[in-house]
């Protein structure tokens, strides 16, 4: 049987909501809650839900930009800690690609200088071999390599994404993190980045976690999908049996509420629930566990919580 790369298990972030002068706690927003998935080597699942559901802070929860409250993850068998974290193998094995392309490049750098830093920091190949991995990165995400002493802000967006995936590709990673990738660009440069990803999956054997609020762009890349929604997990599925036959009905009026390029097909919108984050509510800080009575096995590999 083959091993997950990676396996979230229960895991939860909160955030503090604080009061008062003494900024006493008084409660906290549950952004991720006791979500649990595993993921195979090569496979690609998808993150779904709208604005605000826990997709971003899932994935930062993951790869170490936030401390998860409780829970364990596990990259290829070794549960990840705070100390594991600094390990040399764990931080070359994942990586993260960021939503802002505008945002997530130093403006100071060169393209040369940023794509070259996870060589210098994890002192990975030897020193005169840097700049030749830098140019192969660049081709390999179809950029010209005499462009390393150029600045981000000389770049367009999808440019300035694929510069990001470089970098995230430098270390030779197996597992990416894909905070909404495609989110800031053009719809027709989105198409250009999403095939790029897709090839790289093919070429370099990755496995990648996608979060995005585009189920059209979701279905393109993955093979499963997580849908989310106040953090906590509603349904999962893979990617063709979850838009055929979607049971939860937060999963359904998702689905609905994609575009559709008809102007006489009848629409649909997402009613969000606004959570109360007031001192009263936010009050008991303990969680409802996913257990077998309520994330339900209802077909192999299609699984849907019964209480939302």
């Amino acid at each position: 049987m083959t091993r997950p790369i990676l396996r979230v298990e229960t895991l939860r972030t909160y955030f503090p909501i604080q009061r008062g002068l003494l900024r006493r706690t008084a409660g906290f927003v549950r952004a991720v809650d006791g979500v649990t998935f595993d993921l195979l080597p090569g496979e690609t699942i998808g993150i779904v839900g709208e604005s605000g559901c826990g997709k971003s802070t899932l994935l930062r929860s993951i790869v170490g930009l936030i401390k998860p409250s409780s829970g364990t993850i596990q990259l290829d068998g070794n549960t990840l800690t705070a100390s594991s974290r600094h390990n040399r193998q764990i931080l070359q094995d994942m990586q993260m690609v960021f939503q802002n392309p505008y945002a997530s490049l130093n403006p100071k750098m060169t393209i040369g200088s940023i794509i070259r830093e996870p060589l210098q920091v994890l002192q990975l190949l030897s020193k005169d071999k840097w700049n030749s991995r830098v140019n192969e990165l660049l081709q390999l995400v179809g950029l010209n390599p005499d462009d390393t002493m150029k600045f981000p802000h000389q770049f367009s967006g999808g440019q300035r994404q694929r510069i990001g995936i470089a970098r995230a590709l430098a270390c030779s990673p197996r597992l990416l993190l894909l905070d909404e990738p495609v989110a800031a660009l053009d719809v027709s440069i989105q198409a250009q980045v999403l095939n790029l990803l897709s090839d790289l999956q093919q070429d370099l054997g990755l496995t990648y976690v996608f979060v995005s609020h585009d189920l059209a762009v979701v279905r393109y890349l993955s093979t499963r999908i997580l849908v989310l929604r106040q953090g906590r997990m509603i349904e999962m599925a893979d990617t063709e049996e979850l838009f055929a036959n979607p049971l939860h009905p937060y999963t359904q009026t998702l689905l609905a509420a994609v575009p559709i390029p008809d102007p006489d097909a009848e629409q649909s919108m997402v009613t969000g629930d606004l959570v109360d984050t007031s001192a009263e509510a936010m009050q008991e800080t303990t969680t409802l566990e996913i257990s077998e009575s309520e994330w339900k096995r209802v077909k192999p590999n299609h699984y849907v919580t019964v209480s939302a």
